[in-house]
């Protein structure tokens, strides 16, 4: 809040009485993180299920490292806030998925919530790496693209498995 302030030119209490507890700016973080995906996505309809949910992931990582030092905060507190991220991302990745079952890529048995949650687990578990410092840029980006390539690869149909498992071993 402090910190919010002091860039802004304006006393504390001003923040909190435009914006309000830190609760609504960490939250107002979260919204403007999902706009900024959403803006570097757009429109994906024509594009394949899993370059679709690759891009999802690391795209969003891409969102955080252009501004490390307001979102390695976000990443601190992100138990908190991990309910932000449900309307967003794991939207497009669970479509993704889905899409991926209908199309023939992956087997029509496959747990598509459990497979989305997977990734979203992986994605939280860079975030929070990165958010401590202990991977760079980089290594954010590819521990969420593993993620989906994983997913991906472990409910493959016979058709796709090749393919898939080639993503896993880049």
């Amino acid at each position: 809040m402090e910190r919010i302030a002091r860039g802004a030119g304006v006393a504390p209490a001003t923040v909190f009485n435009v914006v309000g507890p830190r609760d609504k700016i960490w939250s107002a973080l979260i919204g403007d993180a999902l706009e900024h995906l959403d803006d570097r996505l757009g429109a994906m309809s024509d594009v394949p299920p899993f370059v679709r949910a690759r891009r999802t992931v690391t795209g969003l990582a891409e969102v955080f490292v252009s501004d490390p030092q307001v979102y390695r905060l976000v990443a601190s507190q992100w138990g908190r806030l991990a309910v932000h991220l449900g309307r967003g991302p794991l939207d497009r990745i669970h479509r993704a998925l889905a899409d991926a079952v209908a199309a023939g890529v992956l087997r029509p048995d496959a747990d598509v919530d459990r497979l989305a949650g997977a990734i979203q687990t992986s994605c939280v578990g860079a975030l929070h790496q990165w958010g401590a410092g202990l991977i760079d840029d980089a290594g954010f980006r590819d521990r969420c693209a593993l993620g989906v390539d994983l997913a991906f690869a472990a409910a493959a149909t016979d058709a796709a498995r090749a393919e898939l498992n080639a993503a896993v071993d880049r």
